[in-house]
């Protein structure tokens, strides 16, 4: 009996968070057009996968709600979303903008990370003002 309750346990305890994967947080510059609606974040595990015309951005990130002014000077300068569930193994991440027309442009630089189970520490740093934060294990 002893051995079962162990193994519901771990299955409860350790399974849940092997298939969640981890946390990272996302962060650029804001773009400052005043039509600016959002932006949506790519992923892909091979390098430039990524699909703006037939892919699912894994995040769609509102302007107004998830960017601020950092400086106080009136105009907001910098955009956050954090991703959870993200797998083991090397992402590629690209970001898109898009205006009140829906009208979308062409994908920024593209940043890449590698993460395994048991992995600490922080991520390089990224090219061009698009960075990752990696905030947790599973």
């Amino acid at each position: 009996m002893r051995k079962l309750v162990l193994f519901v346990f771990m299955a409860l305890v350790l399974i849940p968070s092997l298939a969640l994967g981890y946390t990272g947080t996302f962060k650029w510059t804001a773009n400052t057009e005043p039509d600016m609606l959002g932006y949506r974040l790519w992923q892909a595990e091979v390098s430039g996968g990524q699909d703006p015309v037939n892919g699912t951005p894994i995040a769609d990130v509102m302007h107004n709600s998830n960017c601020v002014d950092t400086d106080s000077d009136g105009v907001v300068d910098e955009c956050t979303v954090t991703v959870a569930n993200i797998a083991d193994g090397t992402h590629f991440w690209v970001l898109t903008a898009y205006d009140l027309e829906d009208l979308e442009s062409g994908p920024g630089n593209e940043i890449s990370y590698t993460y395994y189970s048991g992995h600490t520490g922080v991520p390089p740093a990224p090219n061009e003002s698009l960075e990752f934060r990696f905030d947790s294990d599973p």
